[in-house]
């Protein structure tokens, strides 16, 4: 939010619609809203739909959602955080701490498998075969 008002583009009545949004979404830092990796924005979560939260040391407001009109600036918001090419422009470094968000997909560290994580389990999806050419 800071990073955003910072730019100057946005009127006063603008910010207060942005952080309308940025509370709906239950939105704190700049690592809530990217991918994993950090170097592009969700663009799932920068839609109308709140995703569910792991951990969040706040207790934040019930609202409604807000009107679309606001939404539109919100998502002019995160556009000026973003390249053409839709990265980040200053992307995001190694994880410091637990991320709050809730991936359901994870790739192992040695990037062989694709697992959907469920509520008590994970679903092995993709397993990495190296084929070789024999001669």
């Amino acid at each position: 939010m800071q990073t955003v008002a910072e730019t100057n583009k946005f009127e006063n009545w603008q910010l207060c619609q942005i952080n309308r949004c940025r509370i709906y979404l239950k939105v704190i830092t700049l690592s809530d809203i990217s991918t994993v990796c950090g170097k592009q924005i969700n663009q799932s979560r920068i839609s109308m739909t709140p995703s569910p939260v792991e951990f969040s040391p706040y207790k934040w407001p019930l609202q409604s959602s807000p009107d679309p009109t606001y939404w539109k600036v919100w998502r002019s918001a995160c556009r000026i955080l973003t390249n053409s090419d839709k990265t980040l422009k200053d992307p995001l470094g190694e994880w410091l701490a637990t991320p709050r968000q809730l991936f359901h997909w994870e790739i192992s560290a040695n990037g062989q498998k694709l697992y959907e994580k469920k509520s008590d389990h994970a679903i092995i999806h993709l397993c990495k075969v190296s084929h070789r050419n024999s001669q």
